[in-house]
């Protein structure tokens, strides 16, 4: 516009002056462009050229707002952020939603003429923070599976922070690590002041393992973190942590919720189960059946209302397990084991689901790594390149719930008949059986039913939480004492359990399989 400039003279006796006055008239600029734009808290996708007026940014959760720092190209520009004018160069606080986020810039030229947009999309990140568990798998390429065998955790916090753990091959030495999450996903390690998307899992006498992993931020958010172990060019084994969503609270916040009754019914079987491990069959296996267990291991487990599951029990050649684990959101359960004193392994997947007449927990071809053990005198070779067992759960409602007995039958009075106990395998020169009187608190063997062949001097319990426990004497070994130790089944009205019998006429030991049936 009309720039009126007053020139004024002051002649040289200091009073008279005279004046002149310039005009100036300047025309208003039609320039309309950004000179500089940025994000705070954010980095624009390409980086910022005035002539290109698309953008994308990404956040994490924790980012809720953010602002826009622009400069136009022309000084008397107008800028305005969604229709606002900022402060400065600084717009007002933009909140951000969970998804896509449009953000529009405008520069309207001095001269009210014809303004430019610019368009910035920015993509705020579901939250993930929390913590996360589960199986790491051998890979079919693996060049020795029982060491890629393992269970991992991973702790994040809002900001995309996390801190986690590797345990592999049977061993109880877990393996830290630590570092964040980028906006795409990607872990990037802390190795001392280095930040790299590869962690090295270095274990003694066996090849280094480089461990990558990533946030699933694929849409219908699985909250998941999904990896893999590399050993050289070879993946060794892969893995995907499932994020704990299982509440006690009632009614929790979503995604957080409540186990379903489906698995723990507090009014019920308040979260109990039993578990059989029964082998595969060998013809199977494709081992002969002297070479692995026959038997089937057991465990008992508790599902708490927070999806923590605690379980304990025994293999079939009779060691000893315990362990504890969250529940994932599609109620799936790493279950691993570190077993022979860190030297083997076993483990795989559990899905909580109910199969009808089945069971109401499995875990199909879950792998058991034994090595050489010269010193056990129970399958001294064990098996290096692992076999298979399935894993079958069941509900167990105790008689308390029931009013029945622990096997969920109405008692009986000698001499009546309420299940028959079977045993085979471990080396038994033929099957032997005993029918049993089962009433509230009391087990009673009886001798054979018609036709077989009994096992002398039997003793059965059943325990309150669904063991079963007792003894035989092995006929062809001069009437030694044989233990036994299992679980009864009350999904498909059975028991199974495992016995170790001893060496006789030249046999190794052997783990011979009882079966309970009612």
């Amino acid at each position: 516009g009309s720039n009126v400039i007053p020139v004024v003279v002051t002649a040289q006796d200091g009073v008279t002056k005279k004046t002149y006055s310039l005009t100036v008239s300047r025309t208003a600029g039609s320039l309309a462009a950004l000179r500089r734009m940025e994000l705070r808290f954010a980095s624009l996708s390409p980086a910022f050229s005035t002539g290109t007026t698309g953008y994308s940014a990404t956040v994490l959760n924790y980012v809720n707002a953010i602002t826009v720092d622009a400069t136009a190209a022309s000084a008397n520009a107008i800028i305005k952020v969604n229709g606002v004018v900022g402060s400065g160069s600084l717009s007002t606080s933009i909140p951000l939603v969970e998804g896509s986020n449009a953000i529009n810039v405008t520069v309207t030229p001095e001269n009210g003429g014809v303004e430019k947009s610019y368009e910035v999309v920015v993509l705020r990140r579901p939250a993930f923070d929390g913590g996360y568990d589960g199986m790491v798998l051998p890979a079919s390429e693996a060049p020795n599976p029982s060491q890629a065998l393992g269970v991992s955790s991973v702790t994040v916090n809002a900001g995309g922070r996390f801190s986690g753990n590797v345990r592999l091959g049977g061993k109880n030495v877990l393996v830290p690590f630590s570092g964040y999450f980028d906006v795409s996903g990607v872990a990037q390690f802390a190795v001392g002041s280095v930040r790299t998307t590869s962690r090295d899992i270095v274990r003694a006498g066996l090849p280094t393992l480089a461990l990558s992993m990533r946030v699933d931020f694929q849409p219908g958010l699985t909250h998941q973190v999904v990896g893999e172990l590399r050993s050289g060019s070879l993946v060794a084994g892969t893995f995907t942590l499932n994020r704990r969503l299982y509440s006690r609270t009632p009614a929790p916040t979503a995604p957080m919720r409540n186990v379903p009754v489906t698995v723990l019914d507090p009014a019920k079987d308040n979260g109990r189960y039993t578990f059989t491990l029964p082998a595969v069959d060998p013809a199977v296996q494709k081992m002969a059946a002297s070479t692995y267990p026959q038997g089937s291991g057991w465990a008992t487990a508790v599902v708490s209302a927070s999806g923590w599951v605690a379980v304990s029990g025994e293999l079939a050649d009779g060691e000893r397990f315990a362990l504890s684990q969250y529940l994932s959101k599609d109620n799936r359960l790493p279950f691993y084991i570190a077993a022979y004193r860190g030297t083997g392994a076993f483990g795989g997947e559990v899905s909580f689901r109910d199969v009808p007449g089945q069971s109401d927990a499995d875990g199909m071809g879950v792998r058991w790594f034994k090595p050489p053990l010269a010193a056990d005198a129970l399958y001294p070779g064990g098996w290096p390149s692992g076999i298979r067992v399935d894993l079958l759960g069941s509900k167990f409602l105790g008689a308390t719930v029931t009013k029945n007995t622990v096997l969920d039958t109405v008692p009986a009075v000698h001499p009546a008949v309420n299940a028959l106990l079977s045993l085979r395998h471990g080396g038994l020169p033929s099957m032997l059986s005993n029918n049993l009187t089962v009433g509230r608190t009391s087990v009673r063997v009886q001798g054979a039913p018609a036709g077989g062949m009994a096992a002398l001097n039997g003793l059965v319990a059943l325990g309150s939480t669904g063991q079963i426990t007792g003894r035989f004497a092995r006929p062809d070994a001069a009437g030694s004492s044989v233990q036994m130790r299992g679980v009864v089944f009350q999904k498909t009205y059975h028991g199974a359990e495992y016995f170790i019998a001893p060496s006789a006429g030249g046999r190794k030991p052997e783990s011979g399989l009882l079966e309970l049936a009612y």
